[in-house]
């Protein structure tokens, strides 16, 4: 078995509102019982539950987002969904791979899922933050 991946978050990735830094965490921690699964060699039917859980997950956390951007005029609120929705038709694919091909996901696959959520948080979840610091909404 190859190198162990488990992703860990910290201040590097916090967006600085309280809410949104809980949901991170909470994808992050999904993220990492994900690897596990791949790493332990679990069964197709534990795999497709944990793809459940975060893909329902980030539908919420999206959803939660994106209520707040339109709220409160965020102006780059279109172009954000976008990426949200592009995000989530990656993991309906992979959710669609595991249930109609009973296909796991590869440790590559989802090493690529995390990659872009976090560039994700890093590069565009932390400009609606800076919004609404600025706007003093947090």
């Amino acid at each position: 078995m190859g190198k162990v991946i488990h992703i860990k978050w910290d201040e590097n990735v916090s967006v600085g509102i309280p809410l949104f830094d809980k949901q991170h965490k909470k994808l992050y921690d999904i993220m990492n019982d994900f690897f596990n699964l791949l790493q332990n060699g679990s069964g197709i039917k534990k795999v497709l539950e944990t793809m459940n859980e975060l893909k329902e997950y980030t539908d919420i956390h999206f959803s939660s987002e994106e209520k707040i951007m339109q709220e409160y005029g965020y102006e780059e609120y279109e172009l954000h969904k976008l990426q949200h929705e592009s995000f989530m038709s990656e993991l309906i694919q992979l959710q669609n791979n595991i249930v109609e091909n009973n296909i796991i996901p590869t440790i590559e696959s989802m090493r690529y899922i995390f990659i872009w959520l976090e560039k994700h948080i890093k590069d565009s979840d932390i400009r609606y933050s800076e919004f609404m610091i600025e706007k003093g909404i947090w």
